[in-house]
């Protein structure tokens, strides 16, 4: 639901003792797509377009800020549930080391994706699969550069963007599940599982082209030193 509200100053006169109308205040409240319909015709696009364009930078703001290191201590999470029992507050850790790289790569990588789209659907969901391994390195090692991390995926990624499409396809059912019982089974199931899968993806593609990073060691750690 969005609400929008207009104010301006209206003067008008009379005989009679008629008071001047000062300012006018107006209130929409939009609940349904025929109200948006319903402003357009009354020629206020432009604040139509103003409170899309302020949603999308706000939203864009903390998807950068905010979403961006969660989704790195997310992998890193991951990373180190095949190997060990991983502590909750592992997910800060793309705060915690080196956030301002880790934001901008991850920037750039959404950036990227952005212009390959508009190019053509096709070659955004090719660049997607491209850049599918850059979290991950920054999550094992959070100082990579981004060129470097942009690099290292893409050579990972190197003849598996297909099997890598393929894998996703097979997860299509548990998607409809997850639908079917609005997103219960995504939250304790299918999320976990498919991240799953994809960081042993990640492990073995790594393995596969020999690529040996640094691994940050788990938050607790480096705070012990």
């Amino acid at each position: 639901m969005l609400t929008i509200a207009t104010f301006g100053g209206k003067s008008g006169g009379g005989s009679g003792g008629r008071e001047d109308q000062n300012q006018t205040e107006t209130v929409m409240t939009l609940e349904q797509p025929q109200d948006i319909l319903n402003l357009i015709e009354q020629n206020q696009v432009g604040t139509l377009l103003g409170i899309i364009a302020i949603s999308l930078v706000i939203g864009e703001v903390i998807s950068i800020f905010i979403l961006h290191p969660l989704e790195i201590g997310a992998r890193k999470n991951f990373l180190i549930a095949t190997k060990q029992e991983p502590e909750m507050y592992e997910l800060a850790s793309g705060f915690a080391f080196n956030y301002k790289n880790v934001i901008k790569t991850m920037f750039f990588r959404d950036l990227k994706l952005v212009l390959w789209s508009i190019l053509l659907i096709v070659p955004g969901i090719v660049k997607g699969y491209e850049y599918r391994m850059v979290p991950y390195l920054l999550a094992e090692n959070p100082s990579l550069d981004g060129k470097e991390a942009f690099a290292l995926s893409k050579k990972m990624m190197d003849g598996e963007k297909m099997n890598s499409f393929l894998l996703d396809l097979s997860f299509i059912g548990w998607f409809l599940l997850s639908v079917m019982t609005l997103f219960i089974a995504a939250v304790f199931w299918v999320n976990p599982y498919y991240d799953m899968t994809c960081t042993e993806l990640f492990i073995t593609l790594k393995e596969k082209h020999g690529e040996q990073l640094q691994f940050v060691p788990p938050l607790h750690h480096a705070t012990e030193e």
